[in-house]
């Protein structure tokens, strides 16, 4: 990683959900895009799904980061650019490895991602839904807990050795939370598209992303041990 690259450092003082929740709503406010793509609890409230959003109302029963992942991210996009490229921007909130899949999905012409911007984050991990489903509350609290550590319990065994937990120039925007200063969450643009984002919100990139790429490339090379 270069570290003469800069971001956009944002303020999440309640919580990096709210923060991330906060810019999805001021980013459909001002059309930087016309709806958004991401995880939410399903009404039943027992399990997550992915839910295409155009009023930011809905937003906050968002959550970037569930505990499992019952359908991978990559499928959904796939199935709703299969026909072609459509006429809304869509921006698409998921794991780096769901923009990976993506991505390859598209090399397979199953996926048009002209009118799509992927937007990613630092991913702890998910649960093995087995465990999760035993019992959804303690999963949750068991989730928040090991997410806010980067604990390797309960993550799935593929997650506890993954290495592309993070920015991997699959996605337009990435949003990092490792290393980043307390109370705020850092925007890293790899493409026009991420780009034209922060430039729609008048947000400018002045921010230096060495500390994030350190503790990035420590958890990297751990993560390559294992």
């Amino acid at each position: 990683m270069s570290t003469t690259r800069k971001g956009a450092l944002l303020p999440a003082e309640d919580s990096v959900q709210k923060g991330i929740i906060d810019f999805a709503k001021q980013a459909l406010k001002q059309s930087a895009f016309d709806a958004v793509l991401i995880p939410s609890r399903v009404p039943a409230g027992d399990s997550f799904a992915y839910f295409l959003i155009r009023d930011e109302a809905f937003l906050e029963a968002a959550t970037m980061l569930p505990p499992i992942m019952p359908v991978q991210g990559a499928r959904v996009i796939s199935s709703i650019t299969r026909r072609g490229k459509g006429r809304k921007r869509i921006a698409a909130i998921v794991r780096p490895c769901e923009a990976r899949g993506t991505i390859e999905l598209a090399k397979l012409g199953q996926a048009d991602l002209e009118n799509i911007t992927i937007i990613t984050m630092d991913c702890p991990g998910v649960m093995p839904m087995s465990s999760y489903f035993e019992d959804g509350k303690k999963g949750d609290e068991a989730f928040e807990r090991a997410s806010q550590d980067w604990q390797d319990e309960p993550m799935r065994p593929v997650c506890r050795i993954c290495d592309k937990f993070s920015a991997t120039g699959a996605e337009d925007l990435h949003i990092g939370t490792l290393g980043t200063k307390s109370g705020s969450i850092l925007f890293i643009p790899n493409s026009s598209k991420g780009e034209d984002i922060l430039n729609r919100l008048g947000i400018s990139r002045e921010e230096d992303v060495s500390g994030w790429e350190a503790k990035v490339n420590k958890l990297t090379e751990e993560r390559k041990r294992e």
